[in-house]
């Protein structure tokens, strides 16, 4: 199945972790209203299409520069760019491998230090 449209109005959404569930397909929703979200773990599903460019985008200015984001989102189909607005944010893990991205990383990526 898919993720409940719902969750992405979860503005106080902390942790979502649904990771090596097979059954979870479709696009992957935007998170956009969530102000700190901390973990999203979405690794090992069957999650398709591109990562929207909203995705994150609600996460709070404080909270980006003030607290580690760990995203999950190995081994899914995922297809087309990464969003450079992941670059907004200060300390960030970022698992991907095993998707089908394309093209250049964002060059928000290379700025960032606290990364390497």
């Amino acid at each position: 199945g898919k993720l409940p449209s719902q969750i992405n109005d979860l503005a106080n959404l902390k942790e979502l972790s649904v990771f090596y569930n097979e059954g979870m397909t479709g696009p992957i929703l935007p998170f956009s209203e969530a102000t700190a979200l901390e973990k999203l773990d979405l690794e090992g599903c069957q999650f398709t299409g591109s990562i929207p460019s909203s995705f994150l985008s609600g996460l709070d200015a404080d909270f980006k520069s003030d607290n580690e984001v760990i995203i999950h989102l190995s081994d899914n189909a995922f297809t087309g760019e990464l969003p450079s607005s992941l670059g907004d944010i200060d300390t960030l893990y970022l698992g991907i491998a095993g998707n089908h991205f394309e093209g250049p990383l964002p060059a928000s990526f290379c700025d960032k230090s606290d990364w390497m």
